[in-house]
């Protein structure tokens, strides 16, 4: 799970960036308010969480260990219940026609559809 999430960071945020260590804090490392955006916003579209606002603490979200803590704690099913219920229910939501359309008007990387039966 680091490993995915130090990948994600520099590939899209930081990708001129060398030497990232999982555990030293992303602040010290040359993060900005700005890129801890992008970060979020990266985390929720890739693991297809909503991140709530009240997590968004440095407890969390300090360095990419924590963040990996964070996105995939120890076996905790209700955490995982929770974590994933919205998106599910976004899922849910859309009918079959709107799932259509939102595929058929967005390009997806292959494989990565989550509108797609397949």
């Amino acid at each position: 799970m680091e490993q995915r999430i130090k990948n994600l960071i520099l590939k899209g945020i930081m990708p001129c960036k060398e030497n990232f260590s999982e555990t030293v804090r992303l602040r010290e490392q040359g993060f900005t308010s700005l890129m801890f955006v992008e970060l979020i916003l990266t985390l929720e579209e890739e693991f297809r969480i909503e991140i709530p606002d009240e997590d968004l603490t440095p407890e969390h979200f300090s360095s990419i260990r924590k963040i990996a803590e964070y996105i995939q704690p120890p076996d905790d099913p209700y955490w995982k219940k929770q974590r994933f219920r919205r998106m599910e229910q976004v899922d849910i939501m859309l009918s079959p026609q709107k799932k259509s359309a939102i595929s058929a008007s967005c390009s997806w990387p292959t494989g990565q559809n989550p509108f797609s039966s397949s």
